[in-house]
Parts: C-alpha cells; sequence; structure tokens
C-alpha cells in the first residue's frame, strides 16, 4: 500500500519486492513460461544476469495476463515512478518497446534475457507499465536486489 520501503538494515532502495512462502506440497522449478497466456510451452532459466540492467539492454517480460514479450530496452536506471494509485517505485529501472504493454496482474513476472546461445538469463522483475496499447513504458525491478535482501540465489536448471 506504499510502494518501494526501505529494508531493515540497508542503506538504499531497491525497487518493488516481496518474499513468498512456498509450502508442501507446492513447488517451485527454474523455468519460464514462453508464449501467450494460454502457452503451458516453458524454458529452462540457466543463469542470472551477469550485473545490474544497464541503459540499453534488451529483455523479454512473462506475465500471466500479457505472455511473454521482447524488444524490451532499458532506458533508465535508479528510477523513482508513481503509479496513479500513489504507490511509488523508488531504485526501479524503467523500459520501453513499441507494440503491446504488460498490463495489471503481470506485477511480480519475469524480467529476462534470451541470450545469443539461446540461454535464459534471469534479469529482474515486472513492477508494473503504463498500459499502453501502442508505445510501452514500463518498470521493473533488479534480480540483483532480490538475491541482495534474502538468502539464496536465482534458481538455475
Amino acid at each position: 500500500g506504499f510502494g518501494t520501503t526501505w529494508m531493515s538494515g540497508d542503506n538504499q532502495y531497491r525497487g518493488a519486492l516481496a518474499l513468498i512462502t512456498i509450502s508442501s506440497p507446492q513447488t517451485v522449478a527454474a523455468r519460464i513460461y514462453r508464449g501467450g497466456t494460454s502457452s503451458t510451452s516453458s524454458s529452462i532459466i540457466d543463469l542470472k544476469w551477469h550485473r545490474s540492467p544497464q541503459a540499453g539492454d534488451q529483455f523479454c517480460s512473462g506475465g500471466t495476463r500479457s505472455g511473454e514479450l521482447c524488444g524490451w530496452v532499458v532506458r533508465a536506471t535508479n528510477v523513482t515512478f508513481e503509479y496513479s494509485n500513489g504507490e511509488i517505485l523508488r531504485g526501479g529501472f524503467r523500459a520501453t518497446r513499441a507494440g503491446a504493454c504488460i498490463i495489471p496482474g503481470d506485477s511480480g513476472g519475469p524480467v529476462f534475457t534470451v541470450q545469443s546461445d539461446g540461454k535464459l538469463a534471469a534479469k529482474g522483475i515486472i513492477s508494473g507499465s503504463n498500459g499502453s496499447s501502442t508505445n510501452c513504458t514500463a518498470w521493473f525491478t533488479d534480480v540483483w536486489h532480490a538475491t541482495y535482501m534474502w538468502p539464496g540465489n536465482v534458481a538455475t536448471g
């Protein structure tokens, strides 16, 4: 209900993050759904991107409501953005793409890069977008922020 807040013991804002618990008998896998919203196809996450995103980086996003969208380009790092509901993203990243946009319900979905060898690298976590149907601006959180804040690492296959 507030947007980005300070994490205990930290000295910087780290975007939009939440930690969830997976209870038995539920399981997780190091996979990202690929394709449209009704696709059952998925690919293994091979690695975590080797650095924080930088302006000019390209990536894809995966959302439960919009499916896989590629052609994103990082335009700005360490941004602050206020959503229409008053929540504020701090320490985030801004990206754009032509065409369809991520939509409400996609938040928390993956941001990933398809490398030249076809392997997938986890890059971030969807925060939100402007929802335009032709030219889209979206905001996301660096996956390195999540692995810095909590124990563990990105699951890979």
